[in-house]
């Protein structure tokens, strides 16, 4: 299977404590964080000979080419490869079957927020932070 495009991209919002609540009675808010709502986009791929080798083997006598597809990937949702990190789908909605190109949007998914960016390694800032503590040692 060849990825034509993937604009997948995980929707990330963040959790306040509203207040009010004493989590374990300890009085203090639970602190805020990031999570995955959701994940916008599809990917495109296309099937190659081997695919849809894989397919027809899978195949009920009765299935049309596109519940044939559909029930395919449904059983198979690791065989679609794309390029967001951290991400795990679990079922995947067929958007459009045209050939041998299939569009794909998620239906269920896993996914780990990601983390800030990290910062880059800057030598002066270690330079720097070496001298302050020279200076400032007592």
């Amino acid at each position: 299977m060849k990825l034509i495009k993937s604009t997948l991209k995980l929707e990330v919002e963040r959790w306040d404590d509203p207040g009010g609540s004493e989590p374990n009675g300890a009085g203090s808010p639970v602190a805020s964080h990031d999570f995955v709502s959701g994940v916008s986009g599809e990917v495109v791929v296309e099937l190659e000979a081997e695919d849809w080798k894989a397919i027809n083997d899978y195949a009920d006598i009765d299935m049309t080419t596109e519940r044939m597809v559909r029930e395919w990937i449904n059983e198979n949702p690791g065989e679609i490869r794309y390029d967001e990190p951290g991400l795990t789908v679990g079922s995947w909605c067929v958007e459009h079957l045209a050939g041998d190109r299939l569009m794909l949007s998620i239906d269920e998914f896993e996914a780990d927020c990601p983390g800030p960016p990290e910062r880059e390694y800057d030598p002066m800032e270690e330079i720097e932070r070496r001298e302050n503590r020279e200076r400032n040692w007592y």
